[in-house]
Order: structure tokens, then C-alpha cells, then sequence
């Protein structure tokens, strides 16, 4: 059992940083979902290996990215994933991510990537640093996930 960290006052809670990057998709949810929600699929959006090394794309699947990075599938959703990193760089900081699809009408649908870590341990450089390197990085994957969504409607 874990315990929490105490303070003379109590419990001091996390202070979790939160990334979200959207983009407006012009191809249904459930059409996009089906082209960009692969699970082991997340390295060609970043430009990386991928794959998923176990499970059947449900909570529970594993998959590698960059042959370095660990992640398990945590929550899922019928156009959702949510998945936290086990071994990688981001690892000991609590990182979780978060990709969805939300229908915006019958031909349009809005990609939401959200990405939370817990920066507790990390420098004031570090912390910033941090952001400066994950935004752009899932900034370009969504953009690259709406090019694979939309060339499916030409």
C-alpha cells in the first residue's frame, strides 16, 4: 500500500501539469477513430517506431515507443484511450495521456490530446524545460494524426 506524503498540516497534494492540444478534424468521429485510434499505432504520428507488445488494444494493452518508452493502456472509451507510462523519461513523474475523438457534427469531429504529469521532483528549469518540450512534440502529432483522418475523405 502506498502512503502519501504528510506535512505537518497533511497530505500536500500533487501539482500536476496538464498539456491539452486540439484540432478540428474534418472527417466524422467514428471514421477518424477508426483510422487514428490504433493504440500501437502512436510512433508513426511522432515519427518513431511503435508497437503494441501485448494485449488485444483494450485496457491493460502494452505498447513501445521509440524502443525505449513503456506505456499501458489505462481507460478506453468507444472513441477514447487513456494510457500512463511505465518506463521512459516521464515515468517517475505520474505522466498519463489522454487521446480522444469528440463528434462535433455528422462529417466534422475535434482530436483532444491531454497529456498530465506530476512535476513535484523537477527544478524550476526542469519544469519549464518540460513543457517546452512535450507541447510542440504532441502539437505536431495531432497535426499528423488530422493528415492520416482527413486523406481518407479524398
Amino acid at each position: 500500500m502506498s502512503e502519501a506524503i504528510v506535512s505537518q498540516s497533511g497530505p500536500i497534494p500533487p501539482d500536476f501539469v496538464v498539456i491539452e492540444s486540439k484540432i478540428e478534424i474534418f472527417v466524422s468521429a467514428e471514421r477518424a477513430w477508426d483510422l487514428i485510434g490504433n493504440y500501437g499505432n502512436a510512433g508513426k504520428y511522432l515519427g518513431v517506431d511503435s508497437e503494441q507488445i501485448s494485449g488485444t488494444g483494450g485496457i491493460g494493452s502494452v505498447r513501445t515507443i521509440g524502443g525505449s518508452i513503456v506505456e499501458v493502456m489505462v481507460g478506453k472509451g468507444p472513441l477514447s484511450y487513456t494510457y500512463t507510462q511505465t518506463i521512459g523519461p516521464m515515468a517517475a513523474f505520474t505522466y498519463h495521456g489522454s487521446v480522444a475523438l469528440e463528434a462535433t457534427s455528422a462529417t466534422t469531429s475535434t482530436l483532444v490530446y491531454t497529456i498530465n504529469y506530476d512535476p513535484a521532483a523537477m527544478s524550476e528549469s526542469e519544469r519549464a524545460a518540460a513543457v517546452e518540450r512535450i507541447r510542440p512534440r504532441f502539437n505536431g502529432m495531432i497535426q499528423a494524426m488530422k493528415v492520416v483522418a482527413e486523406a481518407s475523405a479524398t
